[in-house]
């Protein structure tokens, strides 16, 4: 898991997860308006990217009424140096009612953190995966796994009923299949 800085200063925009030794994946709202990204590791690597693919999100997103499927709210970006260990490129299931959990760095946090969620299931677009749990704010771009440490999204936004919702790993692999880098 690595912590992503805008370029504007080293004020913490959220979290990245390595899908791959030079490719990290993060929410497109984390990179915001920066051209370029440092990335900053538990071990204090750092890196400069290059951003591969940019898909916002949708304005439905605080509702949980996604009204274009493709807004997607996700960003890949490629790593000047590969670093080792990327996550899982199995893919976890959500069932409601089962565990997930929250993998991330939240602003504000000295150190990586876990948070325990309970699966809500999916909006209707199946696109988004939700859950409940306490999560702080600044957490955007986290992974979601499921019990067996499997990805099954990446943390993006508070609804306004107080479910939280991922983005589907599954449909970001579907979308950059199709459209890719």
């Amino acid at each position: 898991m690595l912590w992503v800085e805008a370029a504007r200063g080293p004020r913490r925009a959220g979290v990245g997860v390595l899908v791959a030794p030079d490719r990290v994946l993060t929410n497109d709202h984390v990179v915001g308006a920066a051209i370029v990204v440092s990335f900053r590791g538990v071990d204090g690597a750092v890196g400069v990217a290059a951003i591969l693919v940019r898909r916002p999100g949708d304005p439905g997103d605080t509702t949980g009424v996604i009204t274009d499927r493709s807004r997607l709210d996700y960003a890949l970006l490629q790593l000047a140096a590969p670093l080792p260990a990327p996550c899982s490129a199995a893919r976890g299931r959500v069932e409601a009612g089962g565990p997930l959990f929250v993998v991330g760095w939240p602003r504000d946090a000295d150190a990586p953190r876990v948070w325990p969620v309970v699966a809500e299931g999916a909006d209707p677009t199946g696109t988004r995966v939700w859950y409940r749990g306490d999560v702080p704010r600044g957490a955007s771009g986290a992974l979601v796994i499921d019990g067996a440490g499997h990805p099954v999204a990446i943390h993006h936004a508070r609804l306004r009923d107080g479910r939280w919702q991922g983005v589907s790993m599954a449909v970001i692999d579907a979308d950059l299949a199709l459209r890719g880098p």
